[in-house]
């Protein structure tokens, strides 16, 4: 199976047109680019494959076609461990409740949000101060 054909499975049973707009902004790509890959039958470079498999909570070993199991397993170990609303201030309860609201593809975003901002310089250098 194609890494398009996949990616279209896993749109349509997420309620997503693989072609739509919709997908294109969740992607941060264009309608186009979405259907360069259905009619060239490629796959889009890694860094791409990652967004793809980020934003739809699969992962990207399944839209390669180096298994047949969709299962994002560092998404599901993350979210293993429940936020708790009993520690941090009413802030970060705050924070935490609108973040328990997002559907799985939107908490997913916020995950590869944050996890990218974590890469900056800046946090790496306070990190290494601690």
């Amino acid at each position: 199976m194609t890494f398009f054909a996949r990616y279209s499975r896993i749109c349509e049973q997420r309620g997503i047109k693989p072609c739509s707009q919709k997908a294109a902004d969740m992607l941060g790509v264009t309608k186009t680019t979405i259907s360069v890959w259905n009619r060239t039958n490629s796959a889009p470079k890694g860094e791409t494959v990652a967004k793809v498999a980020n934003a739809l909570s699969v992962s990207t070993d399944y839209l390669l076609g180096r298994t047949d199991d969709p299962t994002d397993y560092t998404v599901a170990k993350q979210k293993s461990v429940p936020l708790s609303q009993d520690s941090g201030n009413a802030q970060n309860q705050a924070m935490i409740q609108m973040y328990n609201k997002l559907d799985e593809i939107d908490q997913a975003k916020v995950d590869g949000i944050v996890q990218g901002l974590l890469l900056n310089d800046k946090y790496k250098i306070s990190q290494n101060l601690a």
